[in-house]
Parts: structure tokens; C-alpha cells; sequence
């Protein structure tokens, strides 16, 4: 199962306690995923069994992530840059200074300003 927001339920707790079999089932049946809120704030996820079996093998593995070595790494540094410019070319830097900006912070932005 696919883990994302579009998978999980947020239900405030005092629903989830008035229809917890009826959740439960549904956790189960759909293979959806219940986060409880307490306050509007999401508190505890509840999941089918055979998916927190399958995380729980893959922590002992060490499965944590994805990870990549330096070379793979570095082959995106150029597309990174060229991302990282385009960002920089929608703005005019110039026009970010405020009045009375300490110095320092206007010295960092002149590394910033096109060339």
C-alpha cells in the first residue's frame, strides 16, 4: 500500500469513539489508513496489522529510505543550478533591499545580483 495524504482518514477522536468498530472495519476492509485528532491536530494513526508488520521488517533491515552515493548525487548538481537560477531570475534582487537593511545583509545580497 501506497502511503499519502489521499489514503488517510483524519477523524477527531470523539467520532472515532462513538463509531470504533465501524473504523476499525474500515482500516481493515479498505486498506485505508485513521488518523485521530485530538484538538485538530492529528495524534495517532491506525493501520492495518500486515502493513505495520511490513515497516517493522524493513526498520530491522535497515530499510529507512532511499539513499544515494555521491555520484548520483553530483550527476543532478547541474539541473539543480539551472533550477536554483531560474528561481533567482524571477525576482529582481535589486529590488529586495529595504531602507535601513543592517550592511552585512546588503553585502550578502550583492553575491545574489546578476552579473
Amino acid at each position: 500500500m501506497n502511503t499519502s495524504l489521499l489514503n488517510i482518514d483524519f477523524v477527531p477522536l470523539t467520532e472515532v469513539k462513538a463509531k470504533l468498530s465501524e473504523k476499525v472495519a474500515r482500516v481493515g476492509q479498505e486498506n485505508r489508513l485513521l488518523a485521530i485528532t485530538l484538538n485538530g491536530k492529528p495524534t495517532v494513526l491506525m493501520l492495518p496489522y500486515a502493513e505495520f508488520l511490513k515497516w517493522v521488517q524493513k526498520k530491522e533491515k535497515g530499510e529507512s529510505g532511499r539513499t544515494i552515493d555521491f555520484k548520483e548525487w553530483e550527476k543532478g548538481s547541474k539541473q539543480r543550478r539551472e533550477v536554483s537560477q531560474s528561481i533567482k531570475d524571477l525576482f529582481d534582487l535589486s529590488l529586495l533591499t529595504r531602507k535601513g537593511q543592517k550592511p552585512y545583509k546588503r553585502d550578502a545580497l550583492k553575491k545574489f545580483k546578476k552579473v
